[in-house]
């Protein structure tokens, strides 16, 4: 991969501009002026260059070129920062899943032998199934088997490894109880295991199998047995049902986020540092993610979505992802590594409002039937005092779990509780909290600024304004003018929402492209 190194360039660079947001680098745009015989040179070597904007000491800019233009007097070139990578493949995968929405009964069309039509079935928050009253037969030389049968996501990253369940069953004399598994296209299967009466299991199931189902069996009942008893006498229930695409008992972000640094470069690569040490490993506190299924979802949305869980469960933890210098993909708790700088401004255009504040908020969530539930409302009593109001506000989580909506419902209101302020500011030098002078391209994103020609001991909204947290950044090199975004309130939780929403509404499909969000700076 060629590398573009601007500093080569530095005398002839003009029209230098580069941003940085919440991910890391976002993008650059420059003019070099050269003969159109080099020009057309580097044009032809662009696409996905490196690109590096450096000091010799710290680098203010690493991405890759995907933008070029052929210009009166040269070239000109636009670059984005490595966070682009987990924009580029769509990644499929079950991790872990406690849900029996995918649950459904297996077709004579699917398996010789099966009959759903002798049988009741539901996934109404179990797998059940009961044979037909009414003096239905069920034979055994020439089976009339019923089953249900779940599949993981065709051609997800990873196969079935285990499964936890508890088992409730009645059934007559002659009748088995299984648990079975497939290979794709129902190639290879077996019976993991038999059992009867009530209990609980952790199986490992065969490698290589992406099926799973549980059946009633005639095994040396009379052939034709004929079921005298009512629908309901004779059954098997399956419930708390958890299935694993790991070994672990529990799944963590930071394996996923791990998983997916490997997935792209195997893809691309090149393109994300194979480094994970900047990856928070899970604590003895991290929260386990028993629900974890992505179907054709971009990597940076699934960062996202797993950011809201970090290490623990305080809803104020949150973690942010990044890629900043050496292409090294980050996980850690927000602003962990933020810096702090001093500044002197003298105008500000700066706004805040309430109309977005919320300070009541619970999540909605779905039960096994489908159904609607509320979490109790997470409440800011600090919020509503200040305010002298209570605005109610609610996220749809389309999970099963109360627990984790209850956590995504305490998110938001961390997030929603304050009328934070929106706006630019521009800044023309930035200090040390020595008073040092810096380059001011040195200021990242998630860094934070407190503006020193303030008043002091305002009130708390006029604090918000003196010291914030900056949303992006944009440097101009020409004009060696800073301006930043000041940090928008609902950092992650809502990008969060809509990508869950999106993935259990869809089937295995194409999805829609998922775009960077376009910049603030360029209309």
């Amino acid at each position: 991969m060629a590398t573009i190194s601007l500093a080569d360039w530095s005398s002839r660079v003009t029209d230098l501009i580069f941003e940085t947001d919440e991910h890391g680098f976002s993008f650059l745009s420059a003019s070099i002026r050269m003969g159109l015989s080099e020009a057309i040179r580097l044009y032809d070597a662009i696409p996905s260059a490196h690109v590096v904007l450096s000091d010799g000491a710290f680098i203010a800019f690493e991405g890759r070129a995907e933008d070029r233009e052929l210009i009166d007097g040269g070239l000109r070139i636009g670059a984005f920062g490595y966070q682009r990578a987990l924009h580029d493949v769509l990644y499929t995968s079950l991790w872990s899943t406690e849900s029996y929405a995918g649950w459904r009964p297996i077709t004579a069309d699917e398996l010789a032998g099966y009959y759903p039509e002798k049988y009741y079935m539901d996934n109404n928050n179990r797998v059940y199934i009961t044979m037909n009253g009414q003096g239905e037969t069920f034979g055994r030389t020439s089976p009339q088997v019923g089953g249900m049968i779940y599949k993981v996501p065709h051609l997800a990253q990873d196969d079935l490894v285990e499964v936890e369940y508890t088992y409730n069953t009645n059934l007559p004399a002659g009748f088995l109880a299984q648990m079975l598994s497939w290979t794709e296209g129902f190639g290879t299967g077996s019976i993991e295991t038999a059992f009867a009466g009530s209990g609980s299991a952790t199986e490992t199931i065969t490698a290589g199998r992406v099926f799973l189902a549980f059946r009633i069996a005639n095994s040396s009942a009379a052939d034709p047995y004929t079921n005298t008893a009512d629908v309901d006498d004779y059954y098997l229930k399956i419930t708390g049902l958890r299935i694993r695409t790991t070994a672990n008992n529990n799944v963590y972000a930071d394996e996923i986020a791990k998983a997916l640094i490997t997935y792209i470069n195997g893809i691309n690569s090149g393109q994300l540092s194979s480094d994970t040490s900047l990856i928070k490993t899970h604590g003895t506190t991290g929260t386990d993610l028993n629900e974890a299924v992505f179907v054709d979802q971009r990597p940076a949305d699934i960062m996202t979505w797993l950011g809201s869980r970090g290490d623990d469960a305080t809803p104020s933890n949150y973690f942010e992802w990044g890629v900043w210098e050496g292409q090294r993909l980050h996980f850690r708790a927000r602003g962990s590594q933020a810096l702090n700088w001093y500044a002197d401004v003298y105008s500000l255009n700066v706004s805040s409002t309430l109309d977005e504040m919320e300070n009541s908020v619970y999540a909605t969530y779905i039960d096994g039937f489908s159904r609607r539930l509320i979490t109790a409302a997470a409440t800011s009593t600090a919020s509503q005092k200040k305010y002298g109001l209570i605005r109610h506000g609610y996220t749809t989580t389309y999970t099963s779990s109360s627990t984790l909506a209850g956590v995504i419902a305490a998110a938001r209101v961390n997030d929603m509780k304050d009328a934070n302020p929106r706006g630019r500011i521009d800044i023309p030098m930035v200090f040390t909290a020595a008073g040092a002078r810096v380059a001011s391209y040195k200021v990242r994103a998630l860094d934070t600024i407190t503006i020193r020609n303030l008043p002091v001991g305002g009130s708390p909204d006029v604090d918000k304004i003196k010291t914030f947290r900056i949303s992006r950044t944009r440097y101009d090199a020409m004009s060696n003018m800073l301006q930043v975004i000041v940090e928008e309130d609902t950092p992650s939780l809502e990008e969060l929402v809509a990508v869950n929403a999106s993935r259990l509404r869809r089937t295995v499909a194409s999805a829609p492209d998922v775009e960077l969000p376009p910049s603030p700076w360029r209309k």
